[in-house]
């Protein structure tokens, strides 16, 4: 296991684990960046 806070988003599985206890909220931004790869603003 990778150490809290290591995002793994180069595949086409992402996984992060944070240190905040129950909540998604430490997850989002780690997300975004991963579906960035996949899905883009349009006229991009």
């Amino acid at each position: 296991m990778p150490p809290p806070l290591t995002p793994l988003i180069d595949g086409g599985i992402a996984f992060q684990k944070h240190d905040q206890g129950h909540v998604d909220t430490p997850n989002w931004p780690t997300f975004i960046e991963f579906a960035s790869h996949y899905f883009h603003a349009p006229g991009r």
